[in-house]
Protein backbone atom coordinates (compact mmCIF):
# COMPACT_ATOMS: atom_id res chain seq x y z
CA UNK A 1 0.00 0.00 0.00
CA UNK A 2 1.12 3.48 -0.83
CA UNK A 3 -0.61 5.64 1.72
CA UNK A 4 -3.45 5.60 4.17
CA UNK A 5 -6.23 7.03 2.03
CA UNK A 6 -8.92 4.99 0.29
CA UNK A 7 -7.70 3.61 -3.03
CA UNK A 8 -4.05 4.64 -2.62
CA UNK A 9 -2.75 1.18 -3.46
CA UNK A 10 -4.81 1.01 -6.64
CA UNK A 11 -4.04 4.57 -7.73
CA UNK A 12 -0.30 4.07 -7.23
CA UNK A 13 -0.34 1.27 -9.84
CA UNK A 14 -2.13 3.24 -12.57
CA UNK A 15 -0.05 3.78 -15.69
CA UNK A 16 -0.98 6.93 -17.62
CA UNK A 17 -0.97 6.19 -21.35
CA UNK A 18 -2.49 9.44 -22.62
CA UNK A 19 -3.83 12.76 -21.34
CA UNK A 20 -4.94 15.15 -24.08
CA UNK A 21 -7.02 18.31 -24.17
CA UNK A 22 -8.46 19.95 -27.27
CA UNK A 23 -9.28 23.47 -26.10
CA UNK A 24 -10.91 24.48 -29.37
CA UNK A 25 -13.43 21.62 -28.97
CA UNK A 26 -13.69 21.97 -25.17
CA UNK A 27 -12.82 18.29 -24.94
CA UNK A 28 -10.29 16.08 -23.15
CA UNK A 29 -9.42 12.40 -22.86
CA UNK A 30 -7.37 10.40 -20.37
CA UNK A 31 -6.27 6.79 -20.94
CA UNK A 32 -4.65 4.60 -18.27
CA UNK A 33 -3.83 0.95 -17.78
CA UNK A 34 -4.05 -1.04 -14.58
CA UNK A 35 -3.33 -4.65 -13.64
CA UNK A 36 -6.00 -6.23 -11.43
CA UNK A 37 -4.46 -7.35 -8.14
CA UNK A 38 -5.91 -9.06 -5.09
CA UNK A 39 -6.65 -5.80 -3.23
CA UNK A 40 -9.22 -4.99 -5.95
CA UNK A 41 -11.24 -8.21 -5.64
CA UNK A 42 -14.01 -9.64 -3.48
CA UNK A 43 -14.08 -13.04 -1.73
CA UNK A 44 -14.97 -14.73 -5.04
CA UNK A 45 -11.95 -13.27 -6.84
CA UNK A 46 -14.00 -10.84 -8.95
CA UNK A 47 -13.57 -7.08 -9.12
CA UNK A 48 -16.75 -5.87 -7.34
CA UNK A 49 -19.03 -3.05 -8.44
CA UNK A 50 -17.68 -0.81 -5.69
CA UNK A 51 -14.17 -0.94 -7.19
CA UNK A 52 -15.55 -0.24 -10.66
CA UNK A 53 -17.56 2.68 -9.24
CA UNK A 54 -14.35 4.06 -7.70
CA UNK A 55 -12.47 3.82 -11.01
CA UNK A 56 -15.30 5.09 -13.22
CA UNK A 57 -15.98 8.02 -10.90
CA UNK A 58 -12.34 9.02 -11.08
CA UNK A 59 -11.99 8.61 -14.84
CA UNK A 60 -15.26 10.26 -15.83
CA UNK A 61 -14.17 13.37 -13.87
CA UNK A 62 -10.41 13.44 -14.51
CA UNK A 63 -10.65 14.63 -18.14
CA UNK A 64 -12.44 17.78 -16.94
CA UNK A 65 -9.49 18.52 -14.66
CA UNK A 66 -7.08 18.01 -17.58
CA UNK A 67 -9.16 20.35 -19.75
CA UNK A 68 -9.36 23.02 -17.03
CA UNK A 69 -5.59 22.87 -16.44
CA UNK A 70 -4.94 23.17 -20.19
CA UNK A 71 -6.90 26.44 -20.14
CA UNK A 72 -4.83 27.87 -17.28
CA UNK A 73 -7.24 26.89 -14.52
CA UNK A 74 -6.47 25.12 -11.28
CA UNK A 75 -8.40 21.96 -12.13
CA UNK A 76 -12.15 21.52 -12.29
CA UNK A 77 -13.69 21.06 -8.88
CA UNK A 78 -17.09 19.80 -7.99
CA UNK A 79 -19.24 17.22 -6.33
CA UNK A 80 -20.64 14.14 -8.02
CA UNK A 81 -24.39 14.37 -8.46
CA UNK A 82 -25.10 11.24 -10.50
CA UNK A 83 -22.85 8.28 -11.29
CA UNK A 84 -24.39 5.59 -13.46
CA UNK A 85 -22.14 2.53 -13.70
CA UNK A 86 -22.78 -0.68 -15.65
CA UNK A 87 -20.73 -3.84 -15.13
CA UNK A 88 -20.65 -5.78 -18.40
CA UNK A 89 -18.49 -8.71 -17.30
CA UNK A 90 -16.18 -9.86 -14.52
CA UNK A 91 -12.51 -8.97 -14.20
CA UNK A 92 -10.07 -11.10 -12.20
CA UNK A 93 -6.55 -11.01 -10.74
CA UNK A 94 -4.06 -10.89 -13.60
CA UNK A 95 -6.37 -9.08 -16.02
CA UNK A 96 -5.01 -5.86 -17.48
CA UNK A 97 -7.58 -3.09 -17.75
CA UNK A 98 -7.46 -0.18 -20.18
CA UNK A 99 -9.45 2.76 -18.82
CA UNK A 100 -10.73 5.54 -21.10
CA UNK A 101 -12.19 8.73 -19.64
CA UNK A 102 -13.50 11.65 -21.69
CA UNK A 103 -15.44 14.84 -21.34
CA UNK A 104 -18.94 14.85 -22.78
CA UNK A 105 -20.07 18.41 -22.05
CA UNK A 106 -19.62 21.24 -19.59
CA UNK A 107 -21.15 24.58 -18.85
CA UNK A 108 -21.18 27.09 -16.02
CA UNK A 109 -22.44 24.77 -13.31
CA UNK A 110 -22.42 21.17 -14.55
CA UNK A 111 -19.96 18.79 -16.22
CA UNK A 112 -20.68 15.43 -17.81
CA UNK A 113 -18.06 12.74 -18.31
CA UNK A 114 -17.89 9.18 -19.58
CA UNK A 115 -15.65 6.25 -18.71
CA UNK A 116 -15.15 2.84 -20.30
CA UNK A 117 -13.02 0.03 -18.90
CA UNK A 118 -11.83 -2.59 -21.39
CA UNK A 119 -9.96 -5.86 -20.95
CA UNK A 120 -6.58 -5.74 -22.68
CA UNK A 121 -6.53 -9.54 -22.66
CA UNK A 122 -9.53 -10.10 -24.94
CA UNK A 123 -10.58 -6.58 -26.00
CA UNK A 124 -14.04 -6.81 -24.39
CA UNK A 125 -15.88 -4.09 -22.50
CA UNK A 126 -15.79 -4.72 -18.73
CA UNK A 127 -17.54 -1.64 -17.27
CA UNK A 128 -18.86 1.73 -18.40
CA UNK A 129 -20.20 4.81 -16.66
CA UNK A 130 -21.39 8.36 -17.07
CA UNK A 131 -21.19 11.01 -14.38
CA UNK A 132 -22.69 14.42 -13.79
CA UNK A 133 -20.84 16.78 -11.44
CA UNK A 134 -21.87 20.16 -10.06
CA UNK A 135 -18.90 22.51 -10.38
CA UNK A 136 -19.94 25.03 -7.75
CA UNK A 137 -20.41 28.78 -7.93
CA UNK A 138 -17.62 30.88 -9.43
CA UNK A 139 -16.48 34.07 -7.71
CA UNK A 140 -18.73 37.00 -8.47
CA UNK A 141 -21.63 34.82 -9.59
CA UNK A 142 -24.47 33.76 -7.38
CA UNK A 143 -26.97 31.00 -7.85
CA UNK A 144 -30.50 30.67 -6.57
CA UNK A 145 -30.67 30.32 -2.83
CA UNK A 146 -32.76 27.51 -1.44
CA UNK A 147 -35.95 28.43 0.36
CA UNK A 148 -35.83 25.23 2.42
Amino acid sequence: MCGRAFGDGILSRLEIVEANAWKDRDEARVVCELDVEEDMTDANGNVPGSCFAFLTSLFSGLPHIVLDLSKGGTGAKGAAQVLSTTIHRNAHVGDRLKIYGRTMSRDFAVTFGRCEIWSSRDGKLVASASQMKAEGVKKGKTGNKSKL
